[in-house]
């Protein structure tokens, strides 16, 4: 803090304590094979338009597997809210006593008093959105503006942070060509809300980063936006096309107050982390991953570095 400098004295010296960690920027990868038998059928529904749309939504699903183990998980934050109106807990949000807007302001001071920056960013699961989005006091909030509907924009700004993002991805857990297909919410019943630096810096606080090699996926404007390199060359030998999707980028929790967390018990009715889906021959049973829903961008933020 700057103090008081007398005549021709120095100046007080500002100091600034700054603990280490590593990253590595993990390569992830994933091929795709198109027969020539498929590609040069009539009416082949395979393209190179179809297979680089298949590798990146793989790709996109696993990095938000990635980021909602590393920053929406438990044990992660220092603060961590849960509901159930317990001691230290709040009423839950999907009860008609809920005070949504009231515990997230709470929230808002306690990370301010934390890190010295209020929040400036919020990510919800889909299924606490369906909550919050029908909260009487949110809807009355928003009554009389242009839209009359609750969206993710004017949320926003009812909670006073520059965006809220919504975690919407959905992966399937059963094996391929396994009926009924069972599929989980990436992340479910849980709402963080952190302050994220416009401005990466080691002397900066931030909630945390995804830091990525893009110079390496020679995507470099692409890989900002979270899309990964693909690359596809044909195999003589086994009369196929084979295209490659990959990116290197790795997550860390850089500031663990900055940022509060409410956590699964915010929502007190059913289970809706498990779906069975019933399919005839074919559905969405790819054996990993595949998402029921369009993907969200979920980064903390993002500070591009060679490893």
């Amino acid at each position: 803090m700057a103090l008081s400098r007398a005549l021709q004295r120095k100046a007080a010296q500002k100091t600034v304590g700054v603990t280490t960690d590593t990253y590595l920027c993990h390569q992830w990868a994933l091929d795709h094979r198109i027969p020539d038998e498929i590609l040069r059928t009539r009416k082949s529904p395979f393209t190179d338009q179809v297979a680089v749309q298949v590798l990146t939504q793989d790709l996109l699903i696993r990095r938000d597997l990635e980021w909602a183990s590393t920053f929406m998980t438990s044990g992660v934050w220092s603060n961590e809210i849960a509901g159930g109106g317990g001691g230290g807990q709040v009423t839950s949000w999907d009860q008609t006593s809920a005070t949504i807007l009231e515990n997230i302001a709470g929230w808002h001071d306690t990370v301010k008093a934390a890190c010295g920056r209020r929040p400036n960013v919020a990510v919800i699961s889909s299924d606490l959105w369906a909550v919050v989005k029908n909260n009487a006091d949110v809807v009355d909030r928003i009554k009389y503006t242009q839209r009359g509907q609750v969206s993710l924009d004017l949320f926003a700004s009812l909670i006073e942070v520059d965006e809220v993002l919504m975690i919407d991805s959905v992966q399937a857990t059963s094996l391929e060509n396994i009926s009924p297909v069972v599929t989980s919410q990436i992340a479910s019943q849980s709402f963080l809300l952190a302050y994220r630096s416009p401005t990466p810096d080691i002397l900066v606080p931030s909630a945390g980063y995804v830091f990525s090699w893009p110079e390496f996926d020679q995507v470099r404007d692409a890989a900002s936006a979270g899309a990964a390199g693909i690359a596809s060359w044909y195999e003589r030998a086994e009369e196929a096309m084979y295209y490659r999707g990959k990116a290197h980028y790795d997550m860390k929790v850089v500031a663990a107050d900055a940022a509060a967390r409410g956590v699964e018990a915010a929502v007190t009715g059913p289970d809706h982390d498990h779906i069975e889906i019933k399919t005839g021959g074919g559905g969405c049973a790819h054996r990993g991953h595949c998402s029921a829903g369009r993907h969200s961008l979920l980064s903390l933020n993002r500070c591009h570095r060679r490893r």
